[in-house]
């Protein structure tokens, strides 16, 4: 009241009786209310709803988290007490669950005998029970919100264009400038070349040539462990790789269904001999966690806990990479000293605690670090700063797409589903037969004994217009010497090779449509009469078939690994 006095004093209008709608923000401040009297633009939202104040928050765009929330409150008020101090504080007994405060020369309290025993004689003048607000830690609730201006927004504030993947936000391109940005975003929605084209293909050369960060902290990360060797033997059942390995070593693996088929496509690394750390695509969150505690040991000796809250991800990649996580960290990054496909711990700048390891899921050299949250942006802005020496930029999913489409990288959820097995898409040699049982293993025997009857593979299109015709985006039906013979599960244009490219299985369909097994189906799909096409939009595009990644696609300033095939055509 005493606020409310002074504010009117100074010219401020109250207005009774309105109801709050919406509380509106941009570039991450308030800068409107929308309520039953009209929308009211202004600098600054102060919420003091009291016991309302959780609503008001959640009405805010985007929502303000308030940690308040009304609850029953029964307190007495007495009658004036002889001799009571004016100055008597506020008392709290967090233990008793009681508080008292002098009040007009009276007591206002709860249960209270045991700590004020001159109460047994009081006469009580107010009895009440009503709802109150208390926070968890009973503290003031001031200051500006989290969800304002200042927060965890900084890849906004640098161009990012944002995505959605299993409810997280996450950067799919960047744009130059705030114009740029609204410009694009205004001409989305063709069939044809996407106005993100010429921003990606930044990203993309900035990734092979320099070094790019890409933000990858929506994937699926878990932790698995037990006492003994337990977690080690549940996950040599539920991969089709060998888990057992050393110390910090990355393990690519699938984890298949009775059929073979990919129930999950992760990493794992053994952080400890019972301790191991498992990424997942993002969507696999839910659907990884559900599988591994579906088949967990009913004795409880192994634990699952998801932690992909408490771990960002920023993936440092290209031929730069290693060289600026030199300047900031005193742990050698050079290929001798770290090589690929392994893990360790390290600090950066002033945190501590960030598991790097050394993939990049495209291809190119580089670094995935997985960070404790809290550390996150000071690890970028880090990165940012000291990368200036090396032409450093960010970049979003497409430039991963287009990398990893280049490089016929398959990917979960697009081109592995519970129907394909690691020997139809190259995989074998991921597949560990000799290290015991493990779900999907008599399936995958018997298919290694009798052949398979579709293989992954990568199609270059021919007579392709890219600026002017209808770009492939997964589904496309794929023919061979006119007869359907597969689908497209994931496209994009590959900048090094100057084409675009299809991902997409093969199969040899018989007179009933039944498809047919081939003990070397390999045979069937290079055969050098077989014509290939694909039909998008309604046009029939020649098309080129591949079973292994171009060379060239892996240009880069710095060595990179490659798959070759070996001699019985799988890839190592």
């Amino acid at each position: 009241m005493v606020y409310t006095k002074l504010a009117k004093q100074k010219g401020v209008k109250f207005m009774e009786g309105v109801q709050v709608q919406k509380i509106l923000t941009k570039n991450g401040a308030v800068n409107s209310v929308e309520t039953s009297a009209g929308t009211i633009n202004c600098e600054y939202f102060v919420n003091c709803g009291g016991l309302w104040s959780r609503e008001i928050g959640k009405r805010s765009v985007p929502k303000v988290r308030v940690p308040l929330h009304a609850n029953e409150h029964f307190y007495i008020v007495t009658k004036e007490i002889e001799g009571m101090d004016k100055m008597m504080p506020v008392i709290r007994d967090f233990d008793g669950r009681i508080y008292l405060r002098e009040w007009g020369g009276e007591i206002l309290l709860d249960p209270i005998l045991h700590r004020m025993p001159v109460m047994e004689k009081a006469e009580i003048r107010t009895l009440l029970n009503g709802p109150e607000s208390f926070t968890p830690d009973a503290n003031w609730i001031l200051g500006e919100s989290a969800e304002g201006k200042g927060n965890y927004r900084t890849l906004e504030e640098e161009g990012a264009v944002f995505g959605e993947t299993n409810a997280y936000e996450r950067p799919v391109w960047f744009t130059s400038s705030s114009s740029d940005h609204e410009e694009v975003v205004k001409t989305q929605g063709s069939f044809r070349k996407p106005a993100w084209f010429e921003s990606v293909k930044e990203e993309y050369w900035a990734c092979k040539e320099r070094v790019c960060i890409i933000d990858m902290s929506s994937f699926s990360k878990l932790e698995i462990k037990s006492h003994g060797d337990e977690a080690l033997n549940f996950l040599q059942y539920m991969c089709s790789n060998d888990i057992d390995q050393d110390i910090f070593s990355i393990i690519h693996t699938g984890m298949q269904n009775e059929t073979g088929g990919y129930e999950n496509d992760c990493t794992i690394v053994p952080m400890h001999r019972n301790h191991f750390f498992m990424i997942s695509p993002t969507s696999q969150q839910t659907r990884s966690f559900s599988w591994l505690r579906k088949h967990l040991p009913q004795d409880g000796s192994v634990t699952i806990r998801d932690v992909t809250s408490a771990y960002s991800g920023i993936n440092v990649i290209g031929p730069h990479a290693y060289q600026l996580l030199s300047d900031l960290t005193d742990r050698s990054m050079t290929l001798n000293d770290f090589k690929p496909m392994t893990c360790d711990v390290i600090d950066v700048g002033y945190a501590s605690g960030i598991r790097a390891m050394r993939l990049t899921h495209a291809g190119e050299d580089g670094f995935v670090l997985y960070i404790p949250s809290e550390y996150t942006l000071h690890v970028y802005d880090m990165l940012m700063k000291a990368g200036k020496d090396y032409g450093i930029s960010n970049a979003g999913y497409y430039a991963l797409r287009m990398l990893r489409i280049e490089k016929f990288f398959a990917f979960w959820g697009q081109d592995l589903t519970t129907d394909t097995t690691p020997l139809e898409c190259g995989r074998e040699f991921r597949v560990k037969f000799d290290k015991g049982d493990f779900i999907g293993r008599e399936a995958l025997l018997k298919e290694k004994e009798e052949g398979i009857n579709q293989r992954f593979v990568q199609f270059f299109l021919n007579d392709f217009d890219v600026d002017a015709d209808v770009w492939p985006w997964g589904g496309e039906p794929v023919y061979r010497n006119g007869k359907f013979a597969g689908i497209v599960s994931s496209s994009g244009y590959g900048f090094t090779l100057d084409r675009m490219i299809c991902l997409g299985f093969v199969r040899d369909y018989g007179e009933n449509d039944e498809r047919i097994t081939h003990k070397n189906m390999h045979e069937f799909i290079l055969d050098k009469n077989a014509k290939y096409e694909i039909a998008i939009a309604g046009r029939m595009f020649p098309a080129e078939v591949r079973l292994f990644t171009p060379k060239r696609a892996y240009t880069s300033s710095q060595p990179v690994f490659i798959p070759v095939p070996s001699k019985d055509h799988q890839r190592t």
